[in-house]
């Protein structure tokens, strides 16, 4: 059976792969994972040898670790990979000749989003042996592993739509990084903003449901998964100090939290997607209107004038 791709997503793909630039970046992800995994390594050997552990059984604490420098370095290289799609066509001068093509302006934001995340999950998964250490002997299952590809995933989708959003409003590729920062920015700041607007409201006694908003935040939604990975409990479990409300009590059993947080966080990449297939899209907003109401297109040869005159002359002749 032949799979399909997305032909956007497959030309960035093979010219990713025949360049040597994804190897040279693959060899220094990998060693700086490897060197973090040797520091904290060490520092685990020298910890046991004054308390007699057995450090086997604290090589979980690997997990979190390595795992959240994948997404640092994750959240670092997609708005250079993204930020630069469709600006770097206009700086390259073929973003006219790519919309003639037979690809809608969708399927083109796809392409651009999805060859960044199939190269970010190709680093990520090139780093499985790494990993697997803290899989074998630390007492993780391999289902953990599994749900940490999903959230790298929903994670690299999020900010590789923002990224290719960017991308689609601006016209230099270094003016479209900073507004993909930018953006990371906001939304997590947007998402915590209820949070403080309720606590100054309150005098920081509780906070209710304005934690809903925190399904939106990706650092909140990689916290809570390595929270339930590590102790099986989530963060809004324990309301000791806060009162959390109804909706965020009930969304913090079991892994209910991560699962409508991926859900929405996927559900505003595809705004964003959405929102760049709009702008790039020549005939969108008033353009799109006009080309419905007059269908016949003014030839770029003929003046308008000649074309008012050859329509008297028939008129008269008729």
């Amino acid at each position: 059976m032949k799979i399909r791709l997305n032909p956007i997503m497959k030309k960035d793909i093979k010219v990713t792969a025949r360049s040597m630039k994804m190897a040279w970046g693959l060899m220094a992800y990998e060693a700086i994972l490897a060197f973090l995994f040797i520091i904290s390594l060490s520092v685990l050997d020298y910890g046991s040898s004054y308390n007699y552990q057995n450090i086997y059984g604290e090589l979980i604490s690997l997990f979190p670790l390595i795992g959240i420098a994948q997404v640092s370095m994750a959240a670092l290289t997609i708005p250079i990979m993204t930020a630069s799609s469709i600006s770097g066509e206009k700086e390259r001068q073929t973003f006219d000749i790519m919309l003639t093509t037979c690809l809608s302006p969708r399927a083109i934001v796809f392409g651009k989003v999805f060859s960044s995340v199939a190269e970010v999950m190709l680093y990520v998964i090139a780093s499985i042996p790494i990993m697997a250490l803290a899989f074998v002997l630390g007492g993780l299952s391999w289902w953990t592993l599994f749900l940490f590809l999903v959230v790298i995933f929903v994670f690299a989708t999020l900010a590789g739509s923002i990224g290719v959003f960017c991308s689609s409003i601006s016209r230099k590729s270094i003016v479209s990084i900073i507004l993909a920062f930018v953006g990371y920015f906001l939304v997590c700041f947007l998402t915590v903003l209820p949070i403080i607007i309720t606590m100054f409201a309150t005098r920081g006694d509780d906070i209710y449901d304005s934690t809903i908003f925190l399904l939106l935040n990706p650092i909140v939604f990689l916290e809570e998964f390595f929270m339930l990975s590590m102790t099986g409990e989530s963060l809004f479990s324990g309301g000791n100090y806060f009162d959390f409300g109804f909706f965020t009590e009930l969304l913090a059993h079991g892994p209910l939290w991560c699962i409508i947080s991926g859900i929405c966080m996927l559900g505003l990449s595809m705004f964003f997607m959405f929102l760049a297939a709009r702008k790039i899209d020549p005939l969108s907003g008033k353009v799109k209107k006009i080309a419905r109401k007059q269908p016949i297109v003014q030839s770029a040869f003929i003046p308008k004038e000649v074309n008012h005159i050859e329509a008297g002359n028939e008129a008269q002749n008729g």
